[in-house]
């Protein structure tokens, strides 16, 4: 016995929609586990740009702190060096 057209119609619009039905679900589903992905990478990547800028700002405290303080000790060695009076520079060759 044939299935008729009317039948074979409709398995192929049942298999049709249940195809059309799974894709929707699986996009749907990759869609929302996709964006809960993104926002948790985009949440960390901004946790660490913070971490990072803390970083930053510290060393730069650092290192602006230790120049302070080679230009204090800096100035305190001049300041200490007693003036020497300039001495004549001989060429070479030249009695001195």
């Amino acid at each position: 016995m044939k299935p008729d057209a009317s039948d074979t119609t409709k398995a192929i619009l049942t298999f049709a929609t249940g195809i059309a039905a799974g894709i929707a679900l699986v996009k749907t589903a990759k869609s929302k586990l996709a964006r809960k992905a993104a926002v948790s990478v985009v949440a960390k990547g901004l946790q660490l740009k913070d971490e990072a800028q803390a970083t930053y700002a510290s060393i730069k405290e650092d290192a602006q702190d230790v120049v302070a303080e080679a230009r204090n000790k800096n100035e305190e060695c001049l300041q200490a060096e007693p003036s020497a009076p300039a001495k004549p520079e001989t060429g070479a060759g030249e009695p001195g």
